[in-house]
């Protein structure tokens, strides 16, 4: 019996101790449990912070790009928004024509726009500023031609095409000869004349149009719109001219800006003349989604010929009215 007491008494001093142990250990982890809490909520308030500085930044980045594109497309809409509004004059009911046109016979073409001829004259007097670097293409006499494309996306900027000559006559008379040259006389086609654009004296301003007929034998047609303007210094003379070229029929929607520089100045030679001839198509983007590649093909084709032909009809003429007045 005493024996039986004995193990009673240290069994229940074995559950106190274990009791006392139990209870240290939940206040232990309830002390390590509070520690967690209060590092996970600092570390969650820390992580949150983070993440809504990031939102806020990535928002504000978002923001000045999107400010960045939309003046960019503004400043484009506000170049493009006169060749718009003339597309636009060409639908039925378009407005009285201007009294600015010149007399014709036949109504051929759409009315005359002073504002797009107001905006070709201010392009080609900012034309007028790159001289310098345009003559720095040139490298040697003859024909070249190129196609010059953008570093980014490949597409066509321009195409180009330079021509360096001497003429065996002294330059007052080659540049005055080079001026009348610069109206174009040998396009008659549907031609109109303008005046009240620029100084008459030193601009010219004139609408034409190009017909040809494509290998597959349909006959096509672009409308010219041209500013020409003279620039004349101590013994050099510039000139420079805009051509805003738009397709009609099958090329309709298509269009294309030409830019063009003409130095005449005293060559080494005893009368003579070095002429430096400077011509750039850039294609501008307007026409309709679904356009054919080849149409647009075509079209600047076509106009690649027609400075090849403006070329040779100017060289032949300048050489027969210059000789023909020395005679």
């Amino acid at each position: 019996r005493e024996k039986e007491m004995i193990r009673k008494r240290q069994y229940h001093r074995r559950l106190k101790s274990e009791r006392d142990t139990l209870r240290r250990m939940v206040d232990e982890l309830s002390r390590q449990l509070q520690e967690l809490q209060h590092v996970s909520g600092g570390a969650t308030e820390t992580f949150a912070n983070s993440t809504w500085r990031n939102i806020a930044m990535l928002q504000r980045d978002q923001r000045v790009q999107s400010e960045t594109e939309q003046m960019r497309l503004f400043t484009a809409a506000k170049m493009q928004a006169l060749y718009i509004k003339k597309l636009c004059e060409q639908l039925p009911n378009t407005l009285p024509q201007s009294n600015a046109w010149s007399v014709s016979p036949r109504p051929t073409g759409a009315p005359f726009d002073e504002s797009v001829y107001h905006t070709l004259l201010n392009k080609v007097n900012a034309c007028y500023t790159q001289i310098d670097d345009v003559l720095g293409e040139f490298d040697r006499d003859g024909v070249t031609t190129s196609v010059h494309r953008s570093q980014f996306n490949g597409e066509v900027q321009y195409f180009q095409h330079l021509n360096q000559f001497t003429e065996p006559y002294g330059y007052e008379h080659t540049h005055r000869t080079m001026w009348n040259l610069a109206k174009l006389f040998h396009r008659q086609q549907d031609r109109r004349d303008f005046y009240g654009v620029g100084d008459p004296n030193d601009t010219v301003v004139v609408r034409f149009r190009l017909l040809r007929t494509l290998a597959n034998g349909a006959t096509v047609s672009v409308l010219q719109r041209y500013v020409h303007r003279r620039f004349q210094g101590n013994k050099r003379t510039i000139l420079v001219w805009k051509t805003l070229s738009e397709g009609e029929g099958v090329f309709r929607g298509i269009q294309s800006e030409e830019t063009g520089w003409v130095c005449l100045q005293p060559a080494t030679e005893e009368d003579s003349t070095l002429v430096r001839v400077c011509v750039r198509q850039a294609p501008m983007r307007f026409q309709a989604p679904d356009r054919c590649d080849s149409a647009t093909g075509e079209f600047h084709q076509v106009l690649q010929n027609s400075v090849s032909e403006d070329m040779q009809e100017i060289s032949a003429a300048l050489d027969k009215m210059l000789l023909d007045d020395t005679l």
